[in-house]
């Protein structure tokens, strides 16, 4: 089966069930920060990230490191923290193989990706309502350095 389509029979399952909208969730105030799932057939993985837009991402990200150690231990995992940095946007995602041709465990990724959904938005959505996007922060911690 194509990929493309496969991909799009995934994210019209997932529609149909418990999670309001698949694509995009926003957590705060900001539409420069999002909360998105990933669905990715290419690369055999599914995923949860919060999406820094470069308009805030030098400002945010520091900010939300200085969390890390909690946020990760509220999610439950390790997290990839900015696996970008060239990049002006900023990403901090949760990602895992998810094999999307084989059907039957749509169910399975459904439920990973709602239960991923629901901590990333409880650990990250006071979070993000609490940064202090018009100024610079300095990074100073140990738990604030960002890596892979």
């Amino acid at each position: 089966m194509n990929s493309r389509l496969n991909f799009r029979l995934f994210i019209a399952h997932l529609r149909l069930h418990e999670t309001p909208n698949p694509g995009v969730h926003q957590t705060g105030s900001s539409s420069n920060i999002y909360l998105s799932n990933i669905a990715n057939t290419a690369d055999g993985r599914i995923g949860v990230r919060v999406y820094l837009g470069e308009k805030v991402a030098e400002a945010a990200l520091p900010q939300l490191l200085a969390h890390r150690s909690a946020v990760e231990a509220e999610i439950g995992h390790k997290l990839q923290w900015n696996p970008n940095p060239e990049n002006d946007d900023k990403i901090i995602s949760l990602f895992r193989e998810a094999d999307l041709y084989e059907r039957e465990k749509w169910p399975e990724y459904i439920d990973r990706l709602v239960n991923e959904v629901d901590k990333f938005r409880k650990a990250f959505g006071p979070r993000v309502r609490n940064l202090n996007l018009a100024q610079e922060i300095e990074v100073g911690q140990a738990d604030a350095q960002p890596s892979v």
